[in-house]
């Protein structure tokens, strides 16, 4: 049977409490223990980065930015960095960051859904710099580690799912992590409008989208 794909909105918990070092994010937790300059964490969406950064983040007292939402003049008094470099529009500020914790022995972490020397829509002078960090790979996650987050996210939601309900999620949906926890999210609202428990049949109405 062929996966499906499906984009249902999704609402991140990103606190170091909801945290889980599971299997796939160890050789980037192992990174974070060795830190000397500086480390580029990188993966495809929904592996986990962005949670890993905002967790060093929270643990180290780092300043948390966006490059997304980064303005063409940044505020260089931080004692540590941890950048997302996704969606990033003004790259000299960018360059200016991570330049100055370069220059003036500052750590830091940034975050990218590709390594580094496979991005090419760095200016050269970001990419130079970037590529003076160490680099991490976050992979994605083995199924056991899928089932691991997903029953830590129904307990958060307070859902119950039956081990035959989790299967016959996973055997019907892409190994994702952003996909599975947009599903769970929308499996619990449907369930709360409905009044009713989750069972194969309301997962099967909500990944076709339709009627049971």
């Amino acid at each position: 049977m062929s996966q499906m794909v499906l984009h249902f909105p999704i609402c991140e918990d990103y606190s170091s409490e909801s945290f889980l070092p599971l299997s796939h994010v160890q050789s980037a937790l192992e990174a974070l223990k060795s830190l000397r300059t500086g480390l580029v964490i990188y993966g495809e969406k929904g592996v986990g980065k962005t949670h890993l950064l905002k967790t060093w983040a929270e643990e180290t007292g780092a300043t948390y930015l966006r490059a997304s939402e980064l303005q063409a003049t940044v505020d260089l008094d931080f004692p540590k960095l941890a950048l997302d470099l996704d969606g990033l529009s003004q790259q000299e500020s960018c360059f200016a960051l991570i330049n100055h914790c370069l220059t003036e022995g500052k750590i830091c972490v940034v975050s990218s859904d590709l390594a580094i020397a496979k991005r090419e829509d760095l200016i050269p002078e970001l990419k130079s710099r970037l590529l003076l960090l160490d680099q991490a790979a976050i992979e994605k996650p083995a199924e056991s580690d899928l089932e691991v987050l997903i029953v830590k996210w129904a307990a958060d939601r307070q859902m119950n799912l039956s081990p035959d309900v989790m299967q016959y999620l996973l055997l019907r949906c892409e190994r994702d992590v952003g996909i599975l926890r947009g599903i769970l999210n929308h499996l619990d609202e449907t369930a709360l409008a409905e009044k009713r428990a989750i069972t194969k049949p309301l997962v099967r109405k909500v990944l076709e989208g339709g009627a049971e």
